[in-house]
């Protein structure tokens, strides 16, 4: 892994995860929420696996 694609995967993950967090406390709409909140997670480990995985 080069040097600058390091701190990119770090702040996506923190820009991600951010985004992710909002349906947490969501009340009646929480079955949804979780749902959208899963997915974006999924997404989240999906986008860091390739870009941590790639190779030079």
């Amino acid at each position: 892994m080069n040097r600058a694609r390091l701190p990119a995967a770090i702040a996506l993950i923190g820009l991600l995860s951010t985004a992710c967090s909002g349906g947490v406390n969501a009340g009646e709409d929480g079955g949804i929420a979780f749902i959208l909140f899963t997915i974006m997670l999924l997404a989240v480990v999906g986008v860091m696996a390739f870009i941590l995985g790639r190779e030079d």
